[in-house]
């Protein structure tokens, strides 16, 4: 265990949060891709047409673009920053830059 800034143990529970958002963002991702490779099952079973698969996939974008938007206007609001978003604008801002050397 490490010790906090204000010498009181840390547990483990950090890696738990890690470890939940490491499996939401797995389940996100396959459950995107299993759409696409049930295409043609879903289809001839269920009776499809190509709009009624665009209709699908286009409420699936519709919900994350969404909850882009409200989890970004919450962030904003509560002025959540860290050292590592710092970090990662100017990174993307440098290597944005004509003529930037790559490492």
């Amino acid at each position: 265990m490490s010790h906090s800034p204000d010498g009181k143990q840390v547990g483990n529970f950090r890696w738990v949060i890690c470890g939940l958002l490491f499996f939401a963002a797995t389940v996100n991702y396959v459950d995107r891709q299993v759409i696409g490779i049930l295409k043609p099952t879903l289809e001839r079973e269920l009776h499809w047409s190509e709009v009624d698969y665009g209709h699908i996939i286009a409420a699936f974008q519709f919900a994350y673009a969404l909850g882009y938007l409200c989890v970004g206007g919450i962030r904003r609001r509560r002025k959540f920053s860290s050292f590592g978003e710092d970090r990662g604008r100017v990174v993307s801002r440098e290597t944005a830059r004509p003529g930037h050397r790559h490492f």
